[in-house]
């Protein structure tokens, strides 16, 4: 089953990793979100909070078939002003899509197939 870990970086990108890897250039201000939707149907929000301080914060939308586990603001290493949630997705999906309130277009990153051995 593939499994993802969503979070920002920076106030500037939205970053995808485990089966699935990406980074996703997105520009969080003035109230923003980005919209995370995978295709089994589960979504989530993503927005960017700080003018001094940073925080990136991850919301749940539809939970479908996946498994989402949200982890609250952890401190980004070396730099306390700097937090940012993590969101781990568990599930039979193939597809993750990007899109921005304002921004570009959706932006899709595949899940490779895992080969049986």
């Amino acid at each position: 089953m593939p499994k993802v870990t969503i979070t920002g970086s920076g106030d500037d990108v939205i970053e995808v990793d485990g089966d699935a890897q990406d980074e996703f250039y997105f520009y969080a201000r003035d109230g923003r979100q980005g919209h995370l939707t995978f295709s089994d149907g589960t979504t989530l929000e993503i927005w960017y909070e700080g003018d001094v301080d940073v925080l990136w914060r991850i919301r749940e939308g539809v939970i479908a078939e996946s498994v989402v586990t949200v982890d609250a603001a952890r401190p980004y290493p070396g730099d306390r002003a700097y937090a940012r949630d993590f969101a781990t997705v568990e599930g039979q999906f193939s597809w993750i899509e990007v899109a921005s309130d304002g921004g570009a277009g959706p932006r899709r990153v595949e899940v490779p197939t895992r080969q049986s051995a």
